[in-house]
């Protein structure tokens, strides 16, 4: 498994983010026309550790989790939902232990699409597995 895989776990195997989108979380972006309100999680960058000894086996991700809706309620509730669901996380999913902290947060109107996004970047800390 990747940690990827089992931050999307996390968040889908929350029961409120579940009763507003199922399990429509797409990884990177979502194709025009998909069905709203959705997720899509992207990794934006990776600092790997590193002691004297070499690799430490523990990374920090940052990670976007978008919320994409046809109002700004719609935005607001997911995000939100996805917010409680991670925000101090701290513990095992799968084969990874997670330290996540909610960063930022920004919401914006796409006129081309049109929708509703709130982007929130979380800091996400958790252990290489195979290191």
């Amino acid at each position: 498994m990747s940690m990827e895989t089992d931050l999307r776990d996390k968040i889908l195997g929350n029961a409120a983010v579940a009763a507003l989108i199922g399990t429509r979380m797409y990884p990177e972006s979502a194709a025009y026309g998909t069905a709203l309100p959705c997720l899509v999680m992207q990794r934006i960058s990776t600092h790997h550790t590193h002691s004297h000894s070499g690799i430490s086996g523990y990374a920090v991700a940052r990670m976007q989790i978008t919320a994409l809706a046809e109002t700004p309620e719609g935005r607001i509730a997911l995000g939100e939902a996805v917010r409680l669901a991670i925000d101090a996380f701290v513990g095992t999913q799968g084969s990874f232990y997670f330290a996540i902290y909610l960063a930022d947060t920004r919401d914006d109107y796409l006129d081309d699409v049109p929708v509703y996004r709130r982007q929130l970047d979380f800091e996400v800390q958790y252990n290489e597995p195979d290191v």
